[in-house]
């Protein structure tokens, strides 16, 4: 099978919906499927990919702007090579998603995909949009469950979270005996994953010991907040490998998410997949893998310092519910193979 896979970001460049695209595509070139991926930034993962080196995109406002400029040359350069493939996979929004039939048509196509990575966006006009241009597709994934129960009706959709990369997984809990830092997060450094309040968690609990990974447009300025309150009991690690965090989390105890907003974060399985418990805001789209009191402590609240502090102390003085909770977590996340979810993803194509 011939997949053509479009996104305007792929690895290097960070974040889950690169992530995706960068597993899906190896795993389905594993399956023995040719893929090419055209894209604007990041790095090829196979010699056929085609990115367009038009940095210059990057400043036109709003987002959909940028789509229509890169789909517009995706179309010209498809026009002239004549390329044909069996399957179009678009990931983005309905700016992307919208080109769809144009390039069906001129690439002959027996397919369009579409995954849909983000949350359920609150304007009308932009839910409009994304329902016309789903409707286009002959198969529409989705990250995240909220947007995916509100979509259901309007298009074939799928829901399909992201998987873990493998080296996440571990066999046995045997493997957590060294222990460092009692909690931990991930995250990219925006104001949607909500780290002041992780901080001021830190700084709530001095009696444990914090480790805060990643790194984004608020990285200078969470620094400077970390050095003027002296929050000894906190490590800011910064940017780091998946090896690199995978190690961290292995030598915490608890997994904490503050986030605002999400479709499916993957950190959050990525933590469940070395067995982490977890504590987490009760943001949209981590129902359907974390059930509350089963394997993770939900705060309603995602700014409520006190009832972070008093789930996390809740775990923290009981050795027992730490690794039950673990156990559960990394019962669970033999779902979050990416073999398996390439190979669900893959058959939807009904090619």
């Amino acid at each position: 099978m011939k997949i053509l896979r479009i996104a305007i970001s792929i690895p290097p460049y960070p974040g889950g919906m690169e992530n995706h695209i960068k597993q899906l595509t190896i795993e389905q070139l594993k399956l023995g499927h040719s893929v090419d991926i055209f894209f604007l930034r990041g790095s090829k993962i196979s010699s056929s990919d085609v990115k367009f080196h038009l940095s210059w995109i990057f400043n036109l406002k709003p987002q959909f702007i940028r789509y229509f400029f890169f789909y517009f040359l995706v179309i010209v350069y498809l026009l002239i090579r004549r390329k044909k493939y069996d399957v179009i996979h678009l990931h983005g929004d309905w700016s992307s998603f919208i080109f769809g039939p144009f390039i069906k048509k001129i690439t002959t196509a027996k397919v369009i995909a579409t995954t849909y990575h983000g949350s359920l966006n609150s304007g009308i006009i932009k839910k409009c949009l994304l329902i016309f241009s789903l409707k286009k597709s002959n198969v529409c994934f989705f990250n995240g469950y909220e947007v995916f129960s509100a979509m259901r009706g309007c298009c074939n959709a799928i829901f399909q979270p992201s998987g873990v990369n493998s080296i996440f997984r571990i066999s046995d809990l045997s493997e957590l005996n060294n222990k460092i830092y009692d909690v931990v997060t991930v995250a990219y450094f925006r104001p949607e994953k909500n780290l002041y309040t992780f901080l001021n968690v830190a700084k709530a609990l001095p009696q444990y010991t914090f480790c805060l990974i990643g790194y984004g447009p608020q990285s200078q300025e969470i620094d400077n907040y970390i050095k003027k309150q002296k929050m000894k009991n906190l490590l800011n690690l910064g940017k780091l490998t998946q090896l690199q965090i995978k190690d961290i989390l292995q030598q915490s105890k608890i997994f904490l998410f503050t986030s605002l907003k999400e479709g499916t974060p993957t950190v959050l399985m990525e933590a469940m997949s070395v067995g982490l418990p977890i504590v987490s805001s009760d943001v949209s789209g981590i129902k359907y893998f974390i059930k509350p009191r089963i394997n993770a402590i939900y705060v309603e609240n995602p700014f409520d310092v006190s009832k972070y502090c008093t789930s996390l102390i809740d775990f923290l003085s009981s050795d027992y519910k730490l690794s039950l909770f673990s156990y559960r977590n990394l019962f669970d996340s033999k779902n979050f193979d990416w073999s398996l979810i390439a190979q669900r993803i893959t058959s939807k194509y009904g090619l």
